[in-house]
C-alpha cells in the first residue's frame, strides 16, 4: 500500500512540475514585450512642455507603468499602447535628458529631449492680459509658439453648459494639422489652458474643465504623409525651405509601411536621407529618419536596401 501511495504522490508531483513549467513559460514569452520608443514630439522645451512619446508595447493603460524624464517620475495625461502625454517635469537641469518608459515587462530604449529655459517672463500675470475674445488669445498663444497666424480660420468645437467659461475651439488651416485649444474666461478676459493636435478626455479633466466637455473629445482628420513629415522635420529643428520630399516605395508585404527620401539643394550642403512611415491606428508614425532605415525595428525586407 505504502509503494503504491508513493507512486500516486511521484506521478502527481511530476504533473505539478510539469504545469509550473508550462506557465513560466508563457511568462517568459510576455515579458520579453518590453515597450519600445520611437520618436518625441516635440524633441525639446522648458519645464511644462507637453510632450507625445510614441512607441510600441506602452500597454493599452497606464496601470503600474510610469514615465522617466532623467531622474524624475511624470505621471501622464494620456496613455495607449503606441502613444503616451506627459509634460516635462520642473526641477530638470538645462540639457538633454533621457526619457524612458517603464512598464511591468521592463523598460524601454532611451530617447533624448533638450530641457531649454523658460522663456521670457510676461509684464503682468497671464489672467491679466487683455484677450477679450477666444481668438486674440488664441493667435496670441499661437505667435509665442513661432506660428505665422495667417490664413488659420478659427471656430467653435464646444462650448461647457455647466460653465459657459470654458469652452474647447479649433483652429485650421491647409497643409496644417488642425489645432484644438481648452479656453477659459477670467474676469473678462479669454486664457489658453490647454492645446493641441488632439485633447483626450483625460486631459481635460487633468485641466479643471467642466465635465460636460469631457465627454467631446476633438478627433481631428488622420493627417496624410506629408503632413506627418513636415511637422516631424520641424520639430526636429529640419529648416525645410527649398526642401523635396518625395515618395520612394510602399511595402509590397504589408501596406502600412511606406519609405519617403528628403532632398535638399547642393547649396544647403545637407546629406539626403530616408524617413519611414508606419500606420498605426489609422495614423502615420515616422519610425525612422536616416541615410540608412535597415536598422529600422519591424520594416520589412522588400523596402531595406
Amino acid at each position: 500500500m505504502r509503494s503504491r501511495a508513493w507512486l500516486v504522490l511521484t506521478v502527481v508531483t511530476v504533473l505539478a512540475l510539469s504545469v509550473s513549467l508550462a506557465v513560466g513559460c508563457g511568462d517568459n514569452k510576455t515579458s520579453e514585450e518590453k515597450p519600445e520608443l520611437a520618436t518625441l514630439s516635440p524633441v525639446s522645451g522648458p519645464a511644462g512642455t507637453k510632450v507625445t512619446i510614441i512607441g510600441a508595447n506602452l500597454g493599452t493603460s497606464q496601470g503600474d507603468s510610469v514615465v522617466h524624464f532623467g531622474g524624475k517620475v511624470v505621471k501622464a495625461s494620456a496613455w495607449s499602447d503606441t502613444q503616451v502625454t506627459a509634460k516635462v517635469p520642473d526641477g530638470l537641469s538645462q540639457d538633454v535628458q533621457g526619457v524612458t518608459i517603464l512598464t511591468p515587462q521592463g523598460e524601454s530604449n532611451e530617447i533624448s529631449f533638450a530641457v531649454t529655459a523658460p522663456g521670457p517672463a510676461p509684464d503682468r500675470p497671464e489672467t491679466q492680459v487683455e484677450h477679450p475674445t477666444p481668438a486674440s488669445a488664441m493667435f496670441a498663444w499661437m505667435k509665442k509658439q513661432g506660428i505665422d497666424v495667417n490664413g488659420w480660420t478659427l471656430s467653435v468645437v464646444k462650448q461647457s453648459k455647466v460653465d459657459s467659461n470654458w469652452k474647447v475651439d479649433e483652429a485650421v488651416k491647409a497643409g496644417n494639422a488642425t489645432r484644438y485649444f481648452l479656453l477659459k474666461k477670467v474676469d473678462n478676459n479669454w486664457k489658453v489652458i490647454d492645446e493641441g493636435s488632439s485633447i483626450t478626455p483625460q486631459e481635460l479633466q487633468g485641466d479643471g474643465a467642466p465635465s460636460d466637455l469631457w465627454e467631446q473629445q476633438p478627433t481631428p482628420a488622420p493627417q496624410t504623409q506629408q503632413q506627418v513629415i513636415s511637422d516631424y522635420l520641424k520639430a526636429n529643428g529640419v529648416d525645410l525651405d527649398a526642401a523635396s520630399v518625395t515618395f520612394v516605395a510602399q511595402s509590397k508585404s504589408d501596406s502600412a509601411w511606406e519609405l519617403f527620401q528628403v532632398s535638399f539643394p547642393p547649396e544647403r550642403q545637407m546629406a539626403n536621407n530616408y524617413i519611414v512611415l508606419h500606420q498605426e491606428g489609422g495614423k502615420w508614425v515616422v519610425k525612422n529618419y536616416d541615410s540608412d532605415v535597415d536598422s529600422t525595428t519591424g520594416l520589412p525586407a522588400d523596402l531595406k536596401s
